[in-house]
């Protein structure tokens, strides 16, 4: 008794002194609370240069709503770009789109049920003035809404509109299963888009009394983040929103715990839309109180926490290669119970095969069990600490780069959660050494307090097809495996870390040749293959590689459909240089670095990249794929498992159905373009596939491989001597075939896809296309021609006519043909089908005949300018563009220039000079 009691006083001492140790706030990041509560954070930062980000976070959501307010906090989210006291709607649109800001990507917000969100991204730092005009929009949001009468009335329209889009088995899936998982709190029946009824009846005078009880500084934070002076921009925030008045009489916060319950709570949803049987467990747990989360006690908490999820998510991937396993995938996470901010939970989440729910949950449950009775094991926790410690000092090395968006997450997360924020290096060094000093027993002891045989909850989802347990079921099921003895875990040994068994004999580079256009040196290899390098800092310590070669799926007939739709994810699962893929895991597990085969139409290529310290192992798996791919059958044996059940499970489903129909509308009968059968799956052999893609890899000289990123060339010469230039060239494979293109069919239909009719949305999916040369000019007009048609269609079709929520619109060209091609998509009620159809065709052709106005082209002209500088900045960027090159495509060369001289006239000619011979239009309609 009396040893227990000091055990139990020196573990609360032991935790107090942790707690008291707190850490201090990140030097670079200007943090304060202006007098009236406004919370604030301003941090200069020069990822990307010339742009900044402004947050405006409020401390209000679906959970603060009464009875006969549900849905008001959502209302007012988009009543705020409708006016405000210094701002119509159309002078904030005009303003920030005119300086290259676009609504929607750049300029949106959204609701949770915890706070509402305002952001205006991307906003260029060069001029002051226009950093001074965003405070005080900014500032407008968070106190000066106008709550004008006829806009109410727009976006009650609007507002509608979004709830016929979101009405799927998902939204349906959240209403019924939340009543029960968030049982006893408002969190249950909260969701934010509110009741329909509340919402067509809201009055302008409910809408002010929310917004005046909610909206109030002491609620609020503001966060800037980007390339400006930051001690100027904290001075201008002091002065612009510490004037902002305090309510005398503030309405009290509404309790938002979720509260515990005993044992398991269950919940079972069927759907005939659903497309898959989910199975998810929450084991539901407290967080540390969030006055202790700025400690070393919190920072030592989550790399537990981190350590403990690597573990068990490796266990569920090792079971998942099983050919026996219940489910298809699964996944771990330790986080926010669901929706709340008061509760965390250790959440289980897993897509079943049809009919193995049961037994799903029974090996989830299982696994847990194993861990609560016999921990992970010191393998195990080592294999842990390597990966993550890796992950940190990777995370180490480009911190000069973070993102402006990343430390908008973190301070968001902060205001909303409370934690630590002491900067990225700080918190790195920290972290790696709580690394070392957590043991197994701590993570076996955190993992035992939250997997408890109370508090839990599991709910089951899937198509009405399918069967399921019911309640009794699983609680008889939960009590058994939670008291149960299980065998403790055996991890897999890997006895060697050693790729390659012996060196290849380097081969030689022939040529080289610079391009300063591109900033590129390409090497010609002796086997014939070419190397086109692109050392450049824009992305630090991370290096991109592509190992391109034309082909793809058109380089075989149709008779080969079956094996081209499922030849990605064999290849992926088969062994290499002998070791399977868990093996492989293990022995990269110190290392950044990730290589995948990827099939395309056109071509085919490994598509990866590491960081730059892991250039030679990822030279050495690139070697590997092109000489020792070889057969795993029980992985093979799995994933044709996997595919047969998933495909059983799709047949029929309404989604499958309208990607289908969407595909043989577009390009015919062709088995290539449809989904994958289960007949087709009978038809494929292993054996077959490993001859594919043998072809695919057989000729190196047919490859280019691209190296873009954070690396020297002179120490990588060697390495592409021994492991590229080595490459052996298969003279008795087939060269592949020339590619066959699959082309869109000409023609004016329109195909009606029937769909159940449990909700009113219908889907209309749209393509309007005829030839086109195929130019860089073509390319850069269509792209311009897609983003206008956007902004026309959502005027006319949301905000005037409110017959959608919104229409997504692209422009491109098609380069087999060539071809251009605009595509819009949509979701509405069923009975504005053919208001809408009409709509995109009046407003289709008022553009080609009177074309579009010198404002709205100098808009999306000017965004366009500024997504592109923003792009290349990136060497993602430049790994298209070298990949095009390789292809024989030039995507970069003159499109700054093209843009800039582009005048409204020019496109204008352009676009009424489009030939157009197709117009394929797929809509949905109700079954009943």
């Amino acid at each position: 008794m009396k040893r227990g009691l000091i055990l139990t006083l020196t573990i609360v001492f032991s935790l107090a002194l942790n707690a008291a140790r707190q850490l201090p706030v990140d030097s670079c990041l200007l943090h304060g609370t202006l007098p009236n509560g406004l919370i604030y954070y301003i941090r200069a930062n020069q990822t990307p240069p010339n742009r900044a980000q402004f947050w405006l976070i409020h401390k209000v959501g679906s959970v603060m709503e009464e009875e006969n307010e549900r849905g008001l906090a959502h209302f007012l989210e988009h009543m705020a770009f409708t006016g405000t006291k210094n701002y119509t709607e159309h002078e904030l649109y005009s303003y920030l789109t005119r300086n290259g800001m676009a609504f929607g990507t750049d300029v949106n917000a959204t609701t949770s049920y915890d706070d509402t969100q305002y952001y205006i991204n991307n906003v260029p730092t060069q001029r002051q003035a226009l950093l001074d005009s965003l405070l005080m929009i900014i500032r407008d949001l968070s106190c000066n809404l106008l709550l004008d009468s006829t806009m109410i009335e727009k976006e009650r329209a609007i507002i509608d509109n979004e709830r016929t889009s979101h009405d799927s088995y998902q939204m349906r899936l959240q209403e019924h299963i939340l009543p029960v998982l968030m049982q006893g709190s408002r969190y249950a029946n909260h969701i934010p888009i509110g009741l329909p009824e509340v919402v067509s009846q809201a009055t302008k005078q409910q809408i002010e009394q929310f917004y005046h009880k909610w909206y109030r500084p002491d609620r609020q934070a503001l966060i800037i983040v980007g390339d400006f002076d930051a001690q100027l921009m904290e001075r201008k925030v002091r002065r612009i929103f510490g004037v902002i008045p305090s309510p005398q009489t503030p309405a009290p916060a509404v309790e938002q715990s979720v509260p515990d319950h005993k044992g398991l709570r269950t919940a079972v949803y069927t759907d005939p839309e659903a497309d898959a049987t989910m199975v998810n467990i929450y084991f539901k747990h407290d967080d540390l109180p969030i006055t202790d989360r700025n400690s070393e006690t919190y920072l030592k908490h989550n790399m537990i926490k981190s350590l403990m999820l690597n573990m068990f998510r490796k266990r569920l991937d090792a079971m998942g290669r099983k050919s026996s396993c219940p489910w298809l995938t699964a996944d771990a996470n330790d986080t926010h119970y669901i929706a709340t901010l008061t509760k965390e939970s250790l959440a289980i989440s897993s897509l079943s095969k049809s009919g193995q729910s049961l037994s799903t949950t029974r090996d989830l449950l299982t696994e847990v069990r194993r861990i609560v009775q016999h921990g992970f094991n010191s393998s195990e926790l080592t294999q842990a600490k390597d990966a993550l410690s890796a992950d940190l000092k990777q995370y180490l090395l480009r911190a000069e780069q973070h993102e402006s968006g990343d430390y908008v997450s973190e301070y968001i997360d902060h205001f909303m959660n409370g934690g630590y924020i002491p900067g990225i290096f700080q918190e790195v060094e920290l972290s790696l050494d709580a690394i070392r000093q957590i043991s197994l027993k701590d993570v076996n002891h955190y993992f035992k307090q939250c997997a408890s045989r109370e508090n839990v909850c599991l709910f089951i989802s899937g198509p009405d097809s399918d069967t399921y347990p019911n309640d009794d079921a699983l609680q008889q099921l939960f009590k058994s495996v939670m008291t149960s003895r299980v065998e403790p875990f055996h991890s897999p040994n890997v006895t060697t870390s050693v790729l390659i068994q012996h060196d290849p004999e380097p081969g030689k580079i022939l040529s080289r040749e610079t391009n300063d256009k591109f900033q590129t040196t390409t090497l010609r290899l002796s086997n014939g293959a070419t190397v086109t390098l692109r050392p450049s800092k824009l992305d630090a310590n991370v290096v991109m590689f592509d190992a391109i070669a034309q082909g793809g799926r058109w380089a075989w007939d149709d008779s080969y459909a079956p094996q081209l739709k499922v030849l990605e994810s064999v290849i992926e699962e088969s062994k290499l240089g002998g070791f399977s893929q868990e093996q492989l895991q293990q022995m990269l597990v110190d290392k950044h670095v990730a290589l995948s085969f990827t099939l395309s139409d056109d071509h085919h290529d490994l598509q990866g990249g590491c960081a730059s310290s892991d250039i030679e192992t990822l030279l050495q798996i690139c070697y590997l794929y092109f000489t020792e791919l070889t057969a795993d059958m029980p992985a093979f044996n799995t994933i044709m498992d996997r595919m047969r059940s998933h495909a059983l499970t799709q047949e029929g489903k309404p989604d499958t159905a309208l990607a289908d129909s969407v595909a043989v509308a577009h390009f015919g009968s062709s088995p290539l373009v449809t989904s994958l059968t289960e007949a087709e799956l009978d038809r494929i052999r292993y054996a077959d596939l490993l001859a594919m893609y043998h072809t695919y890899i057989a000729h190196p000289e047919s490859f280019t491989f691209i190296l873009t990123g954070d690396f020297e060339t002179g120490k990588l010469i060697p390495l592409i001597e021994k492991y590229l230039a080595s490459l052996p060239v298969d003279e008795s494979k087939p060269t592949l075939a020339p590619c066959h293109p699959i082309n869109i069919l000409q023609g004016k239909r329109h195909v009606s896809v029937s769909q159940p009719s449990l909700s009113e949305r219908a889907q209309i999916k749209a393509t309007i296309s005829g030839p086109s040369p195929g130019t860089i000019e073509d390319e850069v007009m269509l792209v311009l021609y897609g983003h206008v048609m956007e902004i026309v269609f959502n005027a006319a079709m949301r905000e005037e006519q409110q017959l959608t929520y919104g229409v997504s619109t692209q422009g491109q060209v098609m380069r087999t043909e060539p071809r251009w091609i605009l595509t819009y998509q949509l979701s509405c009620k069923q009975a504005n089908v053919n208001p809408a159809l009409e709509e995109t065709e009046q407003m289709l052709n008022l553009i080609r005949e009177r074309g579009v106005s010198e404002q709205l082209f100098s808009k999306v002209k000017q965004m366009m300018l500024h997504q592109l500088d923003e792009d290349m900045t990136h060497d993602s960027y430049w790994m298209n563009v070298l990949c095009n090159l390789a292809l024989g495509h030039d995507i970069h060369t003159g499109v700054t220039q093209i843009l800039e001289s582009l005048t409204e006239s020019q496109f204008n000619d352009y676009i009424s000079n489009l030939s157009c011979d197709t117009h394929i239009t797929i809509t949905t309609s109700s079954d009943s």
